[in-house]
């Protein structure tokens, strides 16, 4: 993307210009997504989040479905 069509755009929506990677609300915006460190802060956060106790009432077919969710 061209230099002044950025600066041009930063200007009318009144934010700056940034380089990427950048982070936004603990995610990263602007890196590969099929990588695997790109995903572990989004576990990390989710695996503090709901704990030991979301493991009592999670059914055996739902922990695999979460499981092969977060690994593929």
């Amino acid at each position: 993307m061209d230099d002044s069509f950025k600066i041009m755009r930063s200007s009318f929506l009144k934010c700056k210009v940034g380089p990427l990677p950048f982070t936004y609300l603990s995610f990263s915006v602007g890196t590969n997504l099929k990588r695997l460190d790109t995903w572990k802060p989004v576990y990390h956060s989710l695996e503090k989040s709901f704990g030991g106790w979301s493991k009592c009432f999670m059914s055996l077919g739902w922990r695999v479905i979460l499981i092969n969710s977060i690994s593929t």
